[in-house]
């Protein structure tokens, strides 16, 4: 009588184990589909028409708007990696240069000179564009045009 009793008292605990551990564990699937992932992209810096991934370009961005980037002695080093390869590269600006933010010039007096004005500009900025002509021109823009977005969508490198 008594192994009668250990016995179905061992069935009946081992019942309401597997009970308990299944009401609390997750009863459906989950659809990746409905899942909204934020994770922060690391940002692209174009130089002459070829992405880059820049995880400093923050700090590139207010070290070139502070400091006088209209002198003819102004030099800036910026490490690179390829966003298509596993390569880095340096690229070197120096000497005077242009600086466009939504198409405005930059001159001495900009109102992006403080470091409060930059920190309130760089998580507006969209896309960040290098090009070497006869001196160095750099283009901040905060607002994509929609041929850039076309070009980027057909590429896969869409920024959200």
């Amino acid at each position: 009588m008594y192994v009668y009793n250990m016995r179905s008292l061992t069935l009946i605990t081992f019942f309401l184990l597997i009970t308990i551990s299944k009401s609390f564990s997750q009863g459906t699937k989950i659809d990746l589909n409905e899942v909204e992932v934020n994770i922060k992209a690391l940002p692209i810096i174009t130089i002459s028409g070829v992405d880059y991934s820049f995880k400093e370009r923050d700090y590139f961005i207010t070290r070139l708007l502070t400091e006088p980037f209209w002198s003819k002695n102004f030099k800036i080093k910026i490490d690179l990696s390829s966003f298509y390869e596993d390569r880095n590269y340096k690229f070197i600006i120096d000497g005077k240069t242009i600086v466009k933010v939504d198409g405005e010039i930059l001159l001495r007096g900009h109102k992006y000179h403080s470091y409060r004005e930059v920190k309130k500009l760089l998580p507006k900025i969209k896309e960040v564009s290098v090009n070497e002509n006869e001196s160095t021109e750099v283009e901040i823009k905060t607002e994509i045009s929609k041929d850039i977005l076309l070009m980027k969508l057909q590429k896969g490198i869409v920024n959200r």
